[in-house]
């Protein structure tokens, strides 16, 4: 919940809420990034910002969680660098 929230205070007020596991699933992702999709270039850097420090909040990315950071980027068209281990969050 801790890093729900660090990630989701860094967005503009819309709602953002932390589902359930029940709600949540492939369709439901894939959704919501086709709707992430259609936002302005700095909503979509803002989104991907906050994606990146809910995943960092224990400060390590985790091989699967860079994995879905760019996935999530790439979705958004927004190019990020590699994320390599070991290397030191900002």
């Amino acid at each position: 919940r801790r890093a729900f929230d660090l990630g989701a205070g860094t967005l503009p007020p819309v709602g953002v809420r932390l589902l359930h596991a029940g709600e949540t699933g492939l369709d439901r992702l894939d959704a919501a990034l086709n709707t992430l999709a259609t936002l302005a270039p700095k909503l979509k850097r803002d989104v991907l910002r906050a994606c990146a420090l809910t995943a960092g909040a224990d400060r390590e990315i985790t091989t699967q969680e860079a994995e879905l950071l760019r996935a999530i980027a790439d979705t958004l068209g927004v190019p990020v660098p590699p994320l390599l281990p070991g290397q030191r969050l900002a």
